[in-house]
């Protein structure tokens, strides 16, 4: 049966192949590379750790990334708190859970933290950050969380002042 045949047949199309066309790849930057390999080196570092560590209501998506003591990968290092090593680009050593915010504007201001959404200080979990002002930070010690929380960006968790824990 010939080409022209199994398409009348059928009703298909036979795609003929085309050359691709050309995308220019855009060249990472210095600080897009370095919240890239952050982001390898934090998943080889809690691979082992079992993602479904239930913290609030057996809810996984709530579920705290925490890394495991003796843990290690490159440019991590245990201090009072997990750091992350920025010595060879900018000469410091912040927490590592700041890293992915490195592209953000606020990111060297000193007003500004990371605000933990699950209000535990030793998760690495990316979507439970947010960077904003410390005032904002300290505002969501007494927030109830979930759907009571009256933030922009919602607490995930009650915070520790909160009558709701």
């Amino acid at each position: 049966m010939s080409e022209d045949t199994a398409a009348s047949e059928t009703g298909w199309a036979i795609p003929v192949p085309t050359p691709l066309p050309s995308v220019p790849v855009k060249a990472e930057s210095v600080e897009e590379t370095i919240i890239r390999v952050y982001k390898e080196r934090l998943l080889s570092m809690i691979e082992h750790v079992e993602h479904a560590q239930d913290t609030w209501f057996g809810c996984l998506e709530l579920s705290c990334w925490s890394v495991p003591e003796g843990s290690t990968a490159a440019g991590f290092s245990k201090g009072s708190g997990w750091q992350y090593d920025l010595r060879a680009y900018d000469g410091t050593r912040p927490k590592a859970y700041r890293i992915p915010f490195l592209l953000h504007p606020e990111f060297k201001n000193p007003d500004y933290t990371v605000s933990h959404l699950c209000h535990n200080n030793w998760c690495m979990k990316p979507s439970h950050h947010v960077l904003e002002s410390l005032a904002m930070n300290k505002a969501r010690n007494g927030c109830p969380g979930g759907t009571h929380c009256h933030h922009e960006v919602r607490c995930i968790m009650p915070g520790p002042y909160s009558s709701g824990k």
